[in-house]
């Protein structure tokens, strides 16, 4: 499987303490931040693993807004990969009913799209003990689903987030390196 990096250039600071040009560096908490993909939950921790990350936690509406900026700017160059998923994979996962970050640092700040999370189950093509224990981000305004399935998701929905299914082929994973 191949994965892609993306390059991200704007307000951010792409800075060689980050380790490479495809990070960027975000000075309100010191840490760097890449969106690579395509990946499912388990290979987007190892491949944020392989760089020396995590995948992302989010503590400020400010960072989760540099997240969201990251990925605007990344969507055409991701877009441009045979994927049709419009969310990309943080690093939160429920654990006991609630969600946790997995970087062990306190889940002090929530984002959640308007009735998420729901742990919603399709009753067609997956099974019913089958939940949506991992998390993601909504990075564009597109259609969900096909035909008289399709979904337009509103505006509030952008930069929000979703429970979702972990095994699911996402567009990319946010890895984040906090540095000392």
């Amino acid at each position: 499987m191949k994965f892609y990096v993306f390059l991200v250039l704007f307000e951010s600071i792409v800075c060689d303490k980050c380790g490479g040009d495809w990070w960027s560096y975000f000075k309100d908490t010191n840490a760097c931040y890449m969106i690579a993909g395509p990946t499912n939950f388990e290979k987007g921790q190892q491949l944020c693993s392989t760089v020396d990350a995590k995948m992302a936690s989010i503590h400020s509406e400010k960072e989760n807004n540099f997240i969201v900026e990251m990925a605007k700017i990344n969507q055409t160059l991701i877009g441009a990969l045979p994927l049709d998923r419009i969310t990309i994979l943080l690093g939160g996962k429920r654990k006991d009913g609630k969600f946790q970050w997995l970087d062990g640092t306190p889940f002090d700040f929530e984002h959640w799209a308007a009735g998420e999370p729901n742990n919603w189950k399709d009753s067609g093509d997956r099974m019913d003990d089958v939940n949506e224990d991992c998390m993601a981000l909504y990075t564009e305004k597109t259609i969900y689903g096909e035909g008289d399935q399709e979904i337009h998701l509103p505006e509030p929905y952008l930069g929000r987030w979703n429970d979702n299914l972990c095994d699911q082929r996402y567009r990319g994973v946010v890895c984040k390196k906090t540095l000392a």
